[in-house]
C-alpha cells in the first residue's frame, strides 16, 4: 500500500519517462540531498553536512525477433560516512532480455 507522498512521486517518475520513438524508452533519475554526521564514537567524531548528489539514466531499446537492449549508467557523488568520505563511484550495465510468450 502506497501512502498520498509515494504516489505522487512514482507519478512524477513516470512523468519522467521519455518514449521518442516506439522502439525506445530512456528514464532519467537524479538525487540531490545533504548529508549531515554529529556525534562521536570512541576517537571518532563526526560533525558536518555536505551536500551529495547521484544520478542515473537508463536506455531501452527493442530490437527485432522480440529482444529487449538495455543500457544503464549510474554516477554517485563523494559521500560523507563516519570513517571518512566514500569516493565516487560510476559504473554502467549492459544487458539483452527475449521475450519468450
Amino acid at each position: 500500500m502506497h501512502t498520498d507522498c509515494e504516489i505522487c512521486l512514482i507519478q512524477q517518475a513516470e512523468k519522467m519517462l521519455v518514449k521518442p520513438f516506439t522502439w525506445c524508452e530512456i528514464t532519467p533519475v537524479a538525487n540531490l540531498f545533504s548529508a549531515s554526521l554529529t556525534g562521536n564514537a570512541g576517537i571518532n567524531i563526526a560533525d558536518g553536512c555536505e551536500f551529495a548528489w547521484n544520478g542515473s539514466v537508463s536506455f531501452l531499446f527493442r530490437v527485432p525477433k522480440n529482444l529487449n537492449l538495455r543500457m544503464a549508467g549510474y554516477y554517485r557523488s563523494e559521500l560523507p560516512s563516519i570513517m571518512g568520505t566514500y569516493n565516487e563511484r560510476w559504473y554502467a550495465d549492459l544487458a539483452v532480455s527475449k521475450k519468450i510468450c
